[in-house]
């Protein structure tokens, strides 16, 4: 029998041990003949729609409730399979739908008194059913006809409510539920189902507030309601405020400070409305405070309702008691998101996928489609096919209208009372720029940096803006640098990902520096002694203070609690600074804090460098410590996951940036070039001798030892620490693959590595997911080191969330399959709440990593920068090779080749130096020499430009053409086109031009639609240069660093703004007569 268990996070997995097929497109077939001969599986083979067959299916069901709940029809069936859930009275309590919350009363909770709760007639659903929360509530009739199945039954139907998902089959029932339905106690029963509306308890609709004492923040959950909630409004003092589903029933507002007489409408499936009018005399309320419209009339479903059908041992309460009465009609909240293709787009009018909109079928249900021809659809199952009006609903956009910010009060000077974000539509697109994959089933960055402040963090130091991240369980307890590293990751990430206009701007800028100044208040702690880079000399505060501080200190921010420095919390710390520093480069206006956060960055990265790595034997090599004080080669030990080479190349990066203006001499970036390159080639090798080929997975601990030529590394087990086991894939190892994918996403030029690594954890994981579950255990391969796994590794947040990271990098799986992984683990770790130290951060973490806000900070800090498509027509640097890149004499088309950024030792790349699809070229081997790879270019017709190394030529026959390239020895990339011409005209500085950045309309007008960013550009006349080539160019903003924006904005430069080191020039165009 498939049992679920609860585990000690307070979730379940499933542990199924007979394999059955599982029927998610059974109802394409009748529901008794899809039971009984498993027609579901073939014809989701066969299907149109096979490719998405779990999505098809959600869609096709809520399709089917929403029509059942407006005309009533009670033959909307379908087939599918159903588990037993456990005998616990309390397995509920830890439900994703939360209704019976722990922290909130569990099963004696306000928001647990429907009358499927208290009678245990309650399930868990599959992914595509659960909807990600928006079936929590909904109520279903599930039949057993007496089939074969794999344990003896009888024939039964009940009336279930869905109050969790996490089931490998369409249902996962409690006992009791499971036991009339089928007459057993276990196995695997082939059943039917269909919607129907829910039973009420005479108390009535419950809203029960799970987050309070906030005037900025709450969350709340409704309940005992006929069906399941779209949609919900807070009204605080007559202000109202749109609420957005959290997880599963769960909502949250922000209501900016709001106090007095609070009440509710939500809008349930059907476009009922049920107001709580009077719900609390004054606001914010205490958590687990709850009202409900027992004294007004409680909304049922239409007496109209199919009857239930008859069962000698219903547990379900007759609730004649309850007055039946529809509310009037009102204005349904506005959305905060757009729906996902599975789902009504009714209320919405807009969807999440790219290039779909949202179309009317009837008036009971609209859906997200690519295209529409009214009439029939002959890919919608035969029960459900009828005509479609096809009128457009809302846009194609698939950003609702944001819900209006109220003011945002001006912060306190000394500390920042927390808030909550304004709610905001789903994460903006990630830029094309790093060709990951990204998911918008994980949620909001934004609102995970708040979560995490509100849980885990305060301000223990009077008078200090100090933000202390407080740590738990195992070596933690305090406030560890690893934990306070988390807190300064996420908000730097978030601050650096943010729109400028972003209302909640302010509050990130706030706690990113109050976060800092809790990791600066660590290390100011550490300079007495014990910190171990007294050798190296300090090198934070003009040599005060050591930059790596002590790995624990007391909850209070006052005393030392463990000496020594962690390198993991060091180099995410570091990433967080650098990041938000990068990012605020060409911000409109800096903070204050901004010179001081910028320094501290940059002395940190040098004293990781001289205190937290230690050179081998041969010198060949140079490996990251335990810690400043233990760890290394050999004997003393490593741990994978802390090797953090996106950090150590951002390090390598931001010294060359700005070595100019904080380093020890102007040419210290280029001095710790080679070194940083050196930390992270080994770090790389370390990873290469830890991890499985076949599995991909890499040890909580090793030793690392070289070879005698220093050209490899070896890795063995019998090295651990802190209570986790050395040979275990556990807690430690698995924030290694997060580590590596930062890589990635950051410098996706220099992906090889990274890909190589991620590679075969993401095509192992592949095949760990279905239909939006994950299988209990991973792989594993004797042959390899890694000897165990951690148990419950998809529900553990620490495990789950790290490992997830792997999927962002494409894998050896098609794009469509990968995509689909990649959602099922986003809604996995969406599941997860922010309420202890180490999950709770991998949350919040795992979040800006999936739904792509890493790649944005990243653009945003000027690491993917991109090409124009016409590039410098300059002479290329000397070759000490025979290959050449002049331009070649036109040929009978009047192209020519020339050079991509130089050409020799340059790659091609399309729309960024990340993106390098197959589909962009093809490949001949065996071409002799640069000029036979040119003959096949001008042969093929759709020829744009060619790369030679060797023997291998690639011809490019991409429609945008070549626009990027990078670095790489050996190889040489020649654009094939007209021969560029230069304009003709004058630059004229803009407000002087030297110091300072161009703006549009105004000072503070500087979209990154007004301008193509190009990076690496030599000099202020190369840059003008390529803005001549290109026609629709106006001028030009460069910075000493190669920082070149072509603008491209209609109305031109209008303004500028004071920014030391940037020039500003607009383009006049010489008139032809």
């Amino acid at each position: 029998a498939a049992m679920r268990h609860s585990m000690a996070s307070s979730v379940h997995a499933c542990a199924p041990v007979f394999v059955w097929v599982l029927l998610q497109c059974g109802w394409q077939c009748s529901a008794t003949e899809a039971a009984k001969k498993g027609c579901g599986a073939s014809l989701a083979a066969n299907s149109p729609n096979s490719s998405s067959c779990g999505t098809t299916a959600g869609a096709v069901l809520l399709q089917a409730r929403s029509v059942w709940l407006s005309k009533k029809r009670a033959s909307l069936e379908a087939a599918g399979f159903m588990t037993m859930w456990s005998d616990s009275a309390t397995t509920i309590v830890g439900g994703a739908c939360e209704y019976a919350n722990a922290a909130n009363g569990g099963v004696q909770s306000p928001a647990a008194t429907s009358p499927y709760i208290t009678s245990k007639a309650y399930c868990a659903a599959g992914y595509a059913l659960y909807a990600a929360g928006a079936a929590c509530g909904s109520c279903w009739r599930i039949s057993y006809d007496g089939s074969p199945a794999t344990d003896p039954g009888r024939a039964g139907s009940l009336v279930v409510q869905l109050v969790d998902t996490g089931s490998a089959k369409i249902f996962d029932c409690q006992l009791s539920a499971f036991q009339i339905i089928t007459g057993a106690t276990s196995g695997i029963f082939p059943v039917t189902y269909e919607p129907v509306g829910c039973d009420t308890a005479p108390s009535g609709a419950a809203a029960t507030v799970l987050d309070g004492q906030n005037a900025w923040y709450t969350k709340v959950i409704f309940s005992n309601l006929p069906s399941a909630v779209l949609a919900a409004e807070l009204s605080v003092a007559g202000k109202s405020f749109a609420m957005s589903r959290v997880s599963g029933a769960t909502w949250s507002a922000n209501t900016d400070g709001s106090t007095g007489a609070a009440s509710f409408v939500v809008t349930l499936e059907g476009g009922m409305q049920v107001s709580f009018p009077s719900c609390f005399a004054s606001w914010p309320v205490a958590a687990s405070s709850s009202c409900s419209t027992a004294s007004e009339e409680s909304p049922t479903p239409s007496t109209t309702a199919p009857p239930e059908p008859s069962t000698t041992a219903s547990p379900v309460p007759s609730t004649t008691a309850a007055p039946s009465t529809t509310a009037s009609p009102s204005p349904s909240p506005l959305p905060t998101e757009c729906s996902a293709s599975s789902s009504d787009c009714r209320s919405t009018g807009c969807c999440k996928d790219a290039g779909f909109q949202c179309y009317e079928k009837d008036q009971y249900w609209a859906g997200c489609r690519e295209s529409c021809t009214p009439g029939l659809n002959p890919l919608d199952p035969v029960e459900y096919r009828s005509p479609w009006t096809c009128q457009a609903l809302g846009s194609t956009s698939t950003t609702p209208t944001p819900v209006p910010s109220p003011p945002t009060p001006s912060p306190a000077t000394t500390t920042t009372t927390w808030l909550t974000p304004v709610p905001t539509p789903s994460p903006s697109p990630v830029p094309s720029t790093s060709g990951s994959f990204t998911t918008s089933t994980v949620g909001s960055s934004k609102s995970r940096l708040f979560e995490f402040a509100a849980a885990l963090t305060d301000q223990p130091v009077a008078g200090s803006r100090a933000r202390a991240v407080h740590s738990s369980g195992g070596a933690a307890g305090g406030v560890v640098s690893e934990g306070q590293g988390y807190g300064v990751l996420i908000s730097g990430v978030v601050l650096a990902a943010l729109d400028e206009n972003d209302p909640d701007r302010q509050k990130v800028e706030d706690v990113t520096y109050e976060l800092f100044l809790g990791w600066r208040r660590m290390c100011e702690l550490s300079a007495d002694s014990g910190s171990c880079q007294e050798d190296e000399g300090f090198q934070c505060g003009g040599g005060s203070f050591p930059c790596l501080p002590h790995w624990k200190l007391g909850d209070d921010l006052s005393s030392v609690l463990g000496r020594g420095a962690a390198p993991d919390g060091d180099a995410d710390a570091m990433a967080g600074m650098m990041l938000a520093v990068l990012s605020l480069e060409q911000a409109s206006s800096r903070p204050a804090w901004y010179g001081e956060v910028a320094s501290w960055a940059y002395e940190t990265c040098r004293q990781f460098y001289l205190s937290a790595t230690v050179a081998s034997s041969s010198g060949r090599n140079r490996i990251v410590k335990l810690g400043s004080c233990w760890g290394g080669w050999g004997g003393d030990g490593q741990n994978p996951s802390y090797h953090a080479p996106g950090v150590y190349r951002l390090c390598k990066h931001y010294m060359q940036t700005l070595d100019g203006e904080l380093g020890a001499s102007e040419t210290e970036g280029d001095d710790f070039s080679t070194k940083w390159d050196v930390v992270i080639a080994t770090s790389y090798k370390m990873f290469a001798a830890d991890q499985c080929p076949s599995t991909g997975l890499i040890t909580n601990w090793a030793e690392v030892s070289e070879s005698a030529d220093g050209q490899s590394l070896t890795a063995t087990t019998g090295f651990s620490g802190s209570g986790t086991p050395g040979a275990e894939f556990g807690s430690e190892a698995s924030r290694g693959f997060w580590r590596v994918a930062l890589d990635y996403l950051l410098f996706p030029e220099a992906a090889a590595d990274a890909s190589s690594f991620l590679s075969p954890l993401a095509a192992h994981l592949e095949t760990k997911e279905e239909d939006g579950n994950w299988a209990d255990s991973l792989d594993l391969d004797s042959s390899c080191l890694v000897q165990s796994v951690h148990a419950s590794w998809s529900w553990n947040m620490f495990m789950a969330g790290p490992t997830f990271a792997s999927l962002v990098c494409p894998a050896i799986m098609s794009a469509t399959r990968q995509q689909q992984v990649i959602d099922s683990a986003g809604s996995r770790v969406a599941m997860g709440a922010i309420n202890d130290y180490y999950s709770g951060s991998w949350v919040a973490i795992s979040t800006m990593t999936l739904n792509g806000d890493i790649a944005k900070a990243a653009a945003k800090a000027g690491l993917l920068g991109t090409t124009p498509t016409s590039t410098t027509v300059t002479t290329a640097a000397p070759s000490t090779t025979t290959t050449t890149t002049t331009t070649t004499e036109p040929a009978m088309t009047g192209k020519v080749f020339e050079p991509v950024d130089g050409g020799v030792g340059r790659v091609c790349r399309g729309g960024s130096v990340g993106d390098n699809l197959a589909s962009h070229y093809s490949v001949f081997t065996g071409t002799t020499s640069l000029d036979a790879c040119k003959e096949k270019c001008e042969a093929t017709t759709a020829c744009v430009g060619i790369e030679f190394s060797s023997s291998r030529c690639e011809v490019w026959t991409r429609a945008e053409g070549i626009q990027a390239s990078r670095p790489v020895t050996g190889y040489t990339c020649l654009r094939f086109a007209s021969p560029a011409t230069l304009r003709a005209g004058q630059f004229e500085p803009v407000d002087a031009g030297t110091d300072r950045a161009c703006r549009g309309a105004n000072a503070s007008d500087n979209s990154a639609s007004y301008y193509t960013l190009n990076t690496a550009v030599a000099s202020a006349d190369a840059c003008q240069e390529l803005c001549r080539l290109q026609a629709t160019c106006r001028g030009v903003e460069y910075n000493s660093r190669g920082r070149c924006e072509l603008w491209t904005r209609t109305d031109g430069i209008q303004a500028s703004s004071p920014v030391s080191g940037y020039s500003c020039w607009r383009f006049v165009e010489e008139m032809t007569q």
